[in-house]
């Protein structure tokens, strides 16, 4: 394509860029159309704000649902794990209680053992 045809097909497209802009510029109609889109735009944005505000509540119903239910996830196993060291600690307990009383009775006897022993050489 030569650059008189590029120069006239630019300059034809700067004409009815220019032309649409002064056509909604000054005519009647063109204040009709940008009062019109205007209002249109308004709706539409009207809309985007209120299916935004939808999607948020509802993402944070649904992200509140979601923490409650770890949060109970994670108390009901913390329950199970403290009824486990409870239970472990009872038991050892119950063991250190016994070796005790075993290790008392145990002296004892040695107690009475070695007495028998010292009365006897005597």
């Amino acid at each position: 394509m030569k650059d008189n045809a590029k120069i006239g097909i630019a300059l034809g497209v700067g004409l009815l860029t220019g032309g649409i802009a002064g056509f909604l510029l000054n005519s009647d109609k063109g204040r009709k159309f940008r009062k019109d889109t205007n209002k249109k735009l308004k709706k539409l944005e009207e809309e985007a704000r209120e299916t935004f505000k939808a999607q948020s509540a509802n993402f944070n119903e649904n992200f509140t649902k979601v923490m409650n239910e770890a949060k109970s996830s994670f108390d009901a196993i913390m329950a199970r794990v403290n009824g486990s060291v409870d239970k472990v600690q009872d038991e050892l307990e119950d063991a250190a209680e016994g070796v005790e009383k075993d290790f008392k009775k145990g002296a004892s006897k040695a107690k009475a053992v070695i007495e028998n022993n010292v009365k006897s050489s005597k």
